[in-house]
């Protein structure tokens, strides 16, 4: 009986949602620190072109001595053909909580990327 209690007290949906990891792209760069559920993962991903294949090319690399209470755990590249002109996928970087009270993911990438001015991509979190 206790089983089907948790079970009824959570939507499967919402069960879902508190194991997923939160993911931030292009629009929340510099914007206002968000307070996150450190027991989940977090995820950057912005979109890019590494190949170069319409002019030079826009590749993301994390800066781990700007960031702060996070530690790497991947990086993948996905295609996403015609989500963005000219930057056919986007590259997703994995995180997780390292502990502290200030959370930061810094991540650079071409100054004239044209989606993050000057190529300084950077979230701020705050752990509860």
């Amino acid at each position: 009986m206790g089983a089907l209690v948790a079970s009824l007290a959570m939507p499967a949906l919402a069960q879902d949602i508190a194991t997923r990891p939160y993911v931030f792209t292009q629009g929340h760069n510099g914007g206002a620190a968000q307070t996150i559920d450190t027991k989940r993962g977090l995820q950057v991903q912005l979109p890019s072109d590494p190949q170069g294949q319409d002019g030079a090319p826009v590749v993301w690399e994390f800066v781990p001595d700007a960031s702060a209470a996070v530690k790497l755990t991947g990086v993948q590249q996905v295609d996403s053909p015609g989500r963005i002109a000219g930057l056919p996928t986007v590259t997703v970087f994995d995180f997780i909580y390292s502990g502290g009270s200030a959370i930061k993911i810094a991540i650079k990438g071409p100054p004239d990327n044209g989606l993050i001015p000057g190529g300084k991509y950077l979230v701020t979190l705050t752990p509860n």
